[in-house]
């Protein structure tokens, strides 16, 4: 409710998914599984194609990742503090306790997807019937849908049941036959749509992870290992130092503590050690030359069980845990703090501010230049899911993401034809993929009467226009093209 008090602008993840949810499809964009766009589809059923849906999808999925990963560390210790502890340790990931609030979406339900794998399959261990192993299917077609690494998790947890005499039989089950083939429902609406569209998923993954044969093996398997230790480190930060400097013996040595599951930490360990594994391997062996904090999640989301569980082992003082409670709460308070006064204050306090952007305002200027109702064509994402918000009547299309068409329009009179782009230079005009769009000519482009708005962000001290967005736009009377 603080965010939505203090700013109504949708943040820059989100804001492409409020254009994707046009419409219910197998299928949105390569890059990505669809299944986040399908629920926020659903939330936004009740709530419309406002911040509101966002924020109740957002926190939703948060929430029940930290009760499914309390579940997961209460089994592993059988000790209600601890688990809480660890739940609570996830705030101490950066890209979960900061970032996460700025404009993460599909990595949110890839978070839960991999805690409920973890969960199921621990439930499954403990009670192996059909029921249980259906369960862990539908988990399991949820992750793939979530985000394709979840591949890369559900490795880890294979590894690690296999090296684990306690649970290499529930996966080596007859029964996981059931589990794979209600994997293979769940999933193949979208497999079908990416095989339909003779998707290179080679090329996507290559495009994603950026690397490039343009330079030497060497060189670039030495940037690339580098890449694993100083992202691995910023993922686990600020948590493993303050591990480190609390429970100095933790990381050192490690004791088996009566009436906590020392298979399942087993499974833990490996799980971790794996996941590092693989993203060396991605170096070696897929030419990866660089990560990135935010794609860790499905290799290193189990650190904070495997971190408790060496601090369990070495059974430190009641004292230390409070102090390491209060440092969880303390840094937490900061995070909420800083949030407010980045939406209070702006800059400079943030760079970008995304969240401050005067989307509000120009969907305002262009209702007074006479748009109402129609198809707006958009540059860019981040300016087609707020104008979405805005007129939420109207079919909104995004040029620079062109493998997702809206649905067409019901014919109604006063529709009308609106193409609106940034402008970061005055030299910015109509874009030429919209000229495309809508069948316009060069010529056609050149005798267009663009127009300008300019909008100032407003500051609690500084002049008003101390920062201007500015947009061009173009209000045709009708359709134009397939701006219809």
């Amino acid at each position: 409710m603080l965010r939505l008090s203090l700013s109504d602008t949708i943040g820059v993840d989100d804001a492409i998914e409020g254009v994707f949810t046009q419409s219910l499809a197998p299928g949105y964009d390569p890059r990505q599984p669809p299944l986040y766009t399908w629920l926020l589809w659903l939330v936004q059923r009740v709530t419309g194609p406002s911040l509101l849906s966002f924020l109740i999808l957002k926190y939703g999925l948060l929430s029940a990742t930290f009760l499914l990963y309390y579940k997961i560390a209460e089994r592993l210790f059988d000790d209600t503090r601890y688990a809480a502890l660890t739940a609570w340790s996830l705030l101490l990931l950066y890209q979960i306790g900061w970032n996460l609030h700025e404009g993460v979406t599909q990595t949110q339900v890839l978070m839960l997807a991999c805690t409920a794998t973890l969960f199921t399959f621990l439930r499954a261990s403990d009670r192996p019937t059909a029921t249980n192993y259906i369960l862990f299917g539908l988990v399991i077609g949820a992750g793939l849908l979530a985000k394709l690494s979840f591949g890369a998790f559900l490795g880890c947890l294979a590894v690690g049941a296999l090296l684990t005499p306690r649970f290499r039989p529930t996966l080596l089950s007859p029964r996981l036959l059931i589990t794979l083939a209600v994997v293979a429902v769940v999933v193949s609406p979208y497999a079908r749509w990416l095989i339909d569209g003779a998707t290179d998923l080679d090329s996507v993954f290559r495009s994603a992870v950026g690397n490039s044969n343009n330079t030497g093996y060497l060189p670039r398997v030495g940037k690339g290992l580098l890449s694993v230790l100083l992202t691995t480190l910023g993922f686990l930060s600020p948590l493993l130092p303050i591990l480190l400097i609390l429970f100095p013996n933790s990381l050192r040595r490690h004791f088996t503590v009566p009436g906590t599951d020392t298979g399942a930490q087993r499974l833990i360990g490996i799980m971790m050690a794996t996941g590092l594994l693989l993203l060396v391997l991605g170096v070696l062996l897929a030419g990866v030359s660089g990560y990135k904090e935010r794609w860790l999640h499905p290799f290193l989301l189990v650190a904070p069980l495997y971190f408790l569980c060496r601090v369990r082992g070495v059974n430190p003082t009641p004292r230390r845990l409070r102090v390491y409670l209060m440092i969880v709460i303390g840094i937490s308070t900061i995070v909420v703090g800083l949030r407010t006064a980045h939406l209070v204050v702006g800059p400079p306090l943030c760079n970008k501010c995304r969240p401050l952007v005067p989307y509000a305002k120009l969907a305002d200027a262009l209702v007074q230049a006479g748009f109402t109702t129609g198809t707006i064509v958009v540059r860019n994402g981040n300016t087609a899911g707020n104008l979405r918000a805005a007129f939420p009547d109207a079919r909104v299309y995004v040029l620079n993401n062109p493998t997702y068409e809206p649905p067409a329009a019901p014919p109604q009179s006063g529709r009308r034809c609106l193409v609106v782009w940034p402008m970061k230079r005055d030299q910015d005009g109509f874009p030429a993929d919209g000229g495309k769009y809508l069948s316009l000519s060069p010529a056609d482009i050149e005798g267009l009467s663009t127009k300008r708005v300019d909008i100032a962000w407003g500051h609690l001290w500084r002049p008003a226009d101390h920062r201007v967005s500015s947009w061009g736009y173009v209000l045709f009377d009708g359709p134009r093209g397939r701006c219809a």
